[in-house]
């Protein structure tokens, strides 16, 4: 992509979300509440509360999604009056996925904050300024607190953390975290961490200053953001820092961030309607009745109502969206 295919919206932006959407996900055993069209939302929530302050833009890549995942992208996006440029693609694979991502952030201003999300994620209204945040600590933020700094997995039956039976197999990951650090932020506290997925924050320039040892851990098929992260450590000195308690959740079951109902967030993102689209019961209300064709009396009661006029999904552009919300 260009670097004159950007819209001056995103350029001038404090901080971009470039967003991965797509029908070809992995599959995991995801929160049921946690839809892709509720994790979308929740991030939309969350960058309309950043942009009451600073300025905004979302970098969306549509990476082989249907109809009906590309008209709920457009139409959610759309209602939700954020500046923002959609990218259909069909990129094949996991890395190749964040390759794309990581080549169009890379066309943005090196003092810009870039936030790389996943579409199985949620995030509290507040998630957005606080992992940016993170960066006055560090060259990589996440909201994210993974389980596995605790050698512990979410049993949903019993709700609550339980010694996991990966720790065998994350021996290395759980001793690399013993040895951390916890800072205080204006919001929340920092803990020097290693380990997080492939959503996370960073300075433009970091990427330009790092992003080629970085893509040696996503050359191929798959992202190994682990050992992304210890290598960067080692050859840079790069640090990564999680919110405490955390203001995202991956949202694979045994793996959710501790202390939030998230099950109640997902709730909430759907729930909360954008202003440019209808309430939720207004959205599922049939349609009136239509009057007769001869203008005479109106139809009985218990009449059947008509139809809604069918439209069909909006075209995927590539631009989109409008200014910040008022």
């Amino acid at each position: 992509m260009p670097i004159g295919s950007l819209p001056d919206a995103a350029r001038t932006a404090d901080l971009v979300v470039v967003y991965r959407i797509s029908d070809a996900s992995y599959v995991k055993p995801r929160m049921p509440a946690a839809t892709k069209e509720a994790c979308l939302r929740s991030l939309l929530h969350a960058l309309r509360v950043y942009m009451t302050e600073r300025k905004g833009f979302l970098l969306l890549l549509a990476d082989a999604c249907g109809p009906e995942t590309t008209a709920m992208v457009e139409r959610t996006v759309r209602a939700s009056q954020i500046a923002a440029q959609i990218i259909a693609a069909r990129t094949g694979s996991n890395g190749a996925s964040f390759r794309l991502c990581m080549d169009i952030a890379m066309q943005l201003r090196p003092h810009q904050t870039v936030y790389f999300c996943e579409d199985d994620y949620l995030h509290v209204p507040h998630a957005l300024a606080t992992i940016e945040e993170g960066l006055r600590h560090a060259n990589f933020a996440t909201g994210y607190d993974h389980p596995d700094k605790y050698g512990a997995q979410w049993n949903p039956e019993a709700k609550r953390y339980e010694p996991s039976a990966l720790v065998p197999l994350l021996d290395p990951a759980v001793r690399a975290e013993r040895d951390t650090a916890v800072m205080l932020g204006s919001r929340c506290h920092y803990r020097l961490t290693h380990s997080t997925t492939m959503t996370f924050a960073c300075r433009v320039e970091t990427l330009h200053t790092m992003g080629d040892v970085m893509r040696e851990f996503f050359a191929d098929d798959r992202c190994r953001d682990f050992f992304m992260f210890l290598r960067l450590e080692a050859e840079f000195g790069a640090r990564l820092v999680h919110a405490l308690p955390a203001v995202a959740t991956h949202t694979e079951v045994p793996l959710l961030a501790p202390f939030n109902d998230w099950d109640q967030q997902a709730a909430l993102a759907v729930a909360t309607r954008f202003p440019d689209e209808p309430t939720a019961s207004a959205a599922h209300a049939p349609a009136p009745a239509p009057p007769p064709a001869d203008g005479g009396a109106e139809a009985p009661a218990g009449a059947p109502a008509a139809p809604a006029a069918p439209s069909g999904p909006p075209a995927v552009s590539g631009a989109g969206g409008v200014g910040p919300p008022p």
